[in-house]
């Protein structure tokens, strides 16, 4: 019989979402001693991470067959306060194309695109509903990708 590990210290949870431009990015290198993958990036203004303020973010990933193999459709959504910051940064985002890093609470990443496979930004604005609502920015990065994510554990900013 296989059975299927269940840790019950496993959960989740997405803490940040970190968009990297292609220019940015430098590699991801495999240490085949420790088993682990680190991503590198170049420290620029073209790194942008986008904290879960409001406990939304979310990531999916979910497999598809085609005429050409499997194909992966990535969702990252998440919420961020909606101020002239920003805006300006939700602005930026939807004028380029983007690699995603999804950090989970438990110290892991998985990175999402790689430079000739990139994911588009979307988002709308909402002041809330009700006087207690705060204003927000919601927002999703998606696309359809060649291969799964690279997983990055543990995950260590020391790149970022």
């Amino acid at each position: 019989m296989i059975q299927v590990k269940q840790e019950s210290d496993n959960l989740g949870g997405v803490s940040r979402l970190v968009a990297i431009a292609p220019s940015a990015f430098r590699r991801v290198r495999r240490d085949y001693v420790s088993g682990y993958n680190y991503l590198e990036v170049i420290p620029t203004d073209d790194v942008i991470d986008i904290p879960d303020s409001f406990f939304t973010h979310t990531v999916d990933e979910k497999r598809s067959v085609t005429d050409d193999g499997y194909m992966y459709r990535v969702e990252c959504v998440g919420k961020m306060v909606r101020c002239p910051q920003n805006e300006e940064i939700a602005d930026r985002l939807q004028r380029g194309q983007w690699m995603v890093l999804s950090v989970d609470s438990l110290g892991g990443g998985r990175l999402f695109g790689e430079k000739e496979q990139l994911l588009f930004f979307e988002s709308d604005s909402s002041t809330g509903t009700a006087a207690g609502d705060s204003s927000r920015i919601s927002f999703n990065f998606t696309g359809e990708l060649p291969k799964r994510g690279v997983d990055l554990r543990p995950f260590t900013s020391d790149y970022i």
